[in-house]
């Protein structure tokens, strides 16, 4: 189950890279504590990383549109930023439709 579960940690791990570097060593923390939560079976964990999957791509969104506007302000190519971040934010909703599987679902209500 922990391949199956490999792409939700290395989701889990870019963002709290995201939050380290913007937010402090605390918030990071607990963003990387949080991870542990995957291993709880119980039918609730997939919502919850759903949704905190959703939180991160409003994140990922709303710094993607800063950097954007910084770099178009001080006449900087933007086409390579703006490439990466929506391959980071489609990888995210990848993670989303991922913790909807049958397998997953299935670990998570105690079946497999």
């Amino acid at each position: 189950m922990i391949l199956r579960l490999l792409p939700v940690i290395i989701a889990d791990l870019l963002f709290a890279a995201h939050v380290l570097r913007f937010h402090g060593l605390a918030p990071a923390l607990i963003v990387l504590l949080i991870n542990f939560t995957l291993f709880i079976r119980k039918p609730w964990i997939p919502i919850m990383w759903q949704l905190l999957t959703g939180l991160a791509i409003i994140e990922w969104i709303r710094i993607t549109i800063y950097f954007v506007n910084f770099r178009m302000a001080m006449d900087m190519p933007y086409f390579r930023l703006l490439l990466i971040m929506g391959l980071v934010i489609l990888y995210n909703v990848f993670i989303i439709f991922r913790l909807r599987s049958y397998k997953i679902q299935k670990w998570y209500l105690g079946e497999s």
